[in-house]
């Protein structure tokens, strides 16, 4: 029998697949760059007829929205020669996923930890679907808080433990969890991440600088979704202890520079661009930077959160915003039915609400939001992430003049699980004028 790095059983002949699938979990879970993991991967796939390999490149095809390569995968690992239990459910929770049924999906990959706990790739794609498609960030941190004592891996499971427990408002438990993994292993970026949340929601600025510059010295193979991150992170840091340029030079050298041709990069720019101008300060004409990678005709929607901040910098560069929009709206009339109330009643609406702050019109910005504004948290990702939005709703009630308004929606960020905390330091003096 051969066995992963968990101790769990895999349906191969081949000793090797077992070894190159190791090395490229461990470097997701760090969040490390891994295309020679992936492509050996891949010729791993291409030639074991055994299960788990073929999944795991299905599921790497999924989020990159290749189905084509999906289905071929996937097709793969359905005809794999005496899969397990485990990999059978794998193979469930895989095809749900790939047709776009959530709840499906997260039911098997849940199914997964209940039997086999110490199974952290199924933990992590678990709480992926749980926690960035669903927002359960609840739901996500009973899982990892169920599985936690089966999970060798101290240091995986703290930093894990620590992004569910912030994400669900448990800020102290957050920080004390991140901080054991971090000291178990300096490199866990997930801990050093979560940290840097916790300062943000509790306006510790000065604290977050000095605790993420400490380890820049990490972060040169980060990938390229985390590494443009968590220069985002430091420089809403620096924004916040008001070095706005401090801010724009770690756009200008970290992010620019590297990865800006890909989608993460560009939502982290741009989030980053977008607070410096929301707080009154001039950002010359970096969104050009981003909004010329962006090509409309070749754009797959991976995420609603990425797509509005494409948004946010064609319609502040005059791109092809209508085009890109309207491109959004065909990809949600082709979304499962459990997908499309998001991308109809929110997604598009703030897209609309975007286009209309964009050209100064603070009125209709509140009217295209307004209802939508509530489910913010269905728009994926961190409330970090999400902030930018609760940043141009909380600046257009004031410029329509309904500092009332505005007041309230700072009180709700102020209680709400899962709002944007740094908003709420930034506007508080502000509204209290």
């Amino acid at each position: 029998m051969i066995t992963d790095a968990y101790g769990l059983s895999v349906s191969t002949d081949f000793p090797e697949t077992v070894t190159i699938m190791n090395r490229l979990l461990d470097r997701q879970a760090n969040q490390r760059l891994d295309s020679v993991e992936r492509a050996a991967l891949l010729d791993a796939a291409d030639t074991d007829p055994a299960a788990m390999p073929n999944i795991i490149v299905a599921i790497l095809n999924i989020h990159a929205a290749d189905s084509a390569k999906v289905a071929h995968y996937l097709g793969r690992a359905r005809a794999a020669p005496a899969p397990n239990d485990r990999e059978i459910r794998f193979i469930a929770a895989t095809a749900a996923w790939a047709e776009g049924d959530v709840d499906t999906a997260i039911a098997n990959f849940e199914d997964i930890t209940l039997q086999w706990p110490r199974d952290m790739y199924a933990v992590r794609m678990c709480c992926t679907l749980k926690f960035y498609a669903r927002k359960d960030a609840d739901g996500s941190l009973a899982l990892v808080r169920r599985v936690i004592d089966q999970v060798e891996d101290r240091g995986q499971a703290y930093a894990l433990l620590s992004f569910m427990e912030e994400e669900a408002g448990l800020f102290a438990e957050a920080e004390a969890s991140a901080r054991a993994a971090v000291a178990v292993d300096r490199n866990l970026i997930l801990g050093q991440h979560t940290v840097a949340h916790v300062m943000e929601a509790q306006g510790r600025d000065a604290e977050g600088v000095a605790w993420l510059e400490q380890f820049t010295d990490t972060w040169g193979d980060l990938n390229e979704s985390f590494n443009p991150h968590m220069w985002m992170h430091l420089g809403l840091h620096h924004l916040g202890i008001g070095q706005a340029d401090q801010a724009l030079r770690l756009f200008d050298e970290e992010i620019a520079t590297r990865y800006l041709d890909k989608g993460p990069a560009q939502l982290y720019g741009a989030n980053l661009l977008a607070r410096v101008a929301l707080a009154g300060l001039d950002i010359g004409d970096r969104f050009n930077t981003i909004a010329a990678q962006i090509d409309v005709a070749t754009h797959r929607h991976t995420d609603p959160l990425s797509d509005l901040h494409h948004v946010y910098a064609l319609a502040s560069t005059g791109g092809p915003v209508t085009a890109f929009i309207a491109s959004m709206t065909r990809h949600a009339d082709g979304l499962h039915a459990n997908m499309k109330p998001t991308w109809r009643e929110v997604v598009l609406p703030v897209a609309d609400g975007i286009v209309r702050f964009a050209a100064g019109d603070m009125a209709g910005t509140v009217a295209a939001i307004e209802n939508a504004q509530p489910r913010f948290i269905e728009l994926g990702g961190s409330a970090v992430e999400r902030g930018v939005f609760e940043n141009l709703w909380l600046h257009a009630l004031i410029g329509d003049g309904r500092k009332d308004d505005a007041l309230a929606a700072l009180g709700d960020l102020r209680t709400r699980k899962g709002a944007d905390h740094w908003s709420v330091q930034r506007y508080k003096g502000l509204l209290a004028a």
